[in-house]
């Protein structure tokens, strides 16, 4: 009598290949992969985690090292500015790293490759002009923010100034999300 590859526990697809037990139950494959992926999650939290502690305590340092050089009257001065200035940084670039995520990932996971470049380059553009339109209102109000908000007119130049970096700032957002869903979480670490 004759025993088909079915029979023996051969996949009739492999030729002559046994099927491994893994193959057999569907669900073990489904779990080692979600092993795989959660392992990979686990590296590239960690790899996170260690670059922003490393520039949190840059921070710090450079903070302290700032204080005893320039006194706390220039260290008042540079909390006030950098509040602010957050703030315009969060209106620059809000949704933008997870807008590219998002975008990329689903071109990435459907293998439709092609379509990165152009959704990472209609991303770019809406963060320059984005970022550009909030450079310039942020260096019209500066005077306003300065001199009436934070109640010092030393702060306007420093603001003017400051407001020169929020395109980028909105740009390299944009690319830790295209970096992040190709999955090369080390080079937005970078």
């Amino acid at each position: 009598a004759m025993i088909s590859t079915v029979d023996r526990g051969e996949d009739p697809r492999a030729g002559s290949r046994p099927v491994t037990s893994l193959q057999k139950q569907p669900f073990l494959k489904g779990w080692i992969l979600n092993l795989r992926t959660t392992q990979q999650f686990i590296k590239d939290g960690l790899l996170l985690t260690a670059t922003m502690l490393i520039l949190r305590t840059a921070g710090v340092f450079f903070s302290a090292r700032l204080s005893i050089l320039a006194g706390s009257a220039v260290m008042g001065l540079y909390t006030q500015i950098m509040s602010v200035y957050s703030f315009a940084v969060t209106a620059a670039s809000a949704g933008v790293n997870l807008g590219a995520l998002r975008l990329t990932s689903e071109c990435y996971g459907s293998g439709r490759e092609d379509e990165i470049r152009t959704g990472v380059r209609q991303c770019m553009s809406y963060c320059l002009k984005v970022g550009i339109a909030i450079s310039l209102i942020f260096f019209t109000v500066s005077p306003f923010l300065g001199g009436v908000l934070l109640g010092d007119t030393r702060t306007i130049a420093s603001l003017r100034a400051l407001s020169v970096a929020l395109p980028f700032i909105a740009v390299s957002n944009a690319f830790h999300g295209y970096f992040n869903g190709v999955n090369r979480i080390y080079k937005s670490a970078a």
